[in-house]
């Protein structure tokens, strides 16, 4: 279960929707099914914030999409 999804809806939802978002999709699943949490932002602490409720609430993974800006910055 990809939740949320990567196509824009996340931006539209606040900080505390994404946590409630995560944390009620992994209490309903409770392990059927893998949890794959959203954490993209433009603010990559915020990002960190939501790996952290995502763990803490039992997803399997988290999946964060970088500005293109910002992976030139690593190079």
């Amino acid at each position: 279960m990809f939740n949320p999804g990567s196509t824009g809806e996340i931006a539209s939802l606040s900080y505390s929707l994404r946590i409630k978002l995560i944390e009620r999709t992994c209490y309903f699943v409770k392990g059927q099914l893998p949890v794959l949490a959203g954490i993209t932002d433009t603010d990559f602490s915020e990002s960190l914030n939501l790996a952290m409720v995502a763990a803490e609430s039992g997803a399997d993974a988290v999946k964060n999409l970088l500005k293109e800006l910002d992976y030139l910055k690593l190079m």
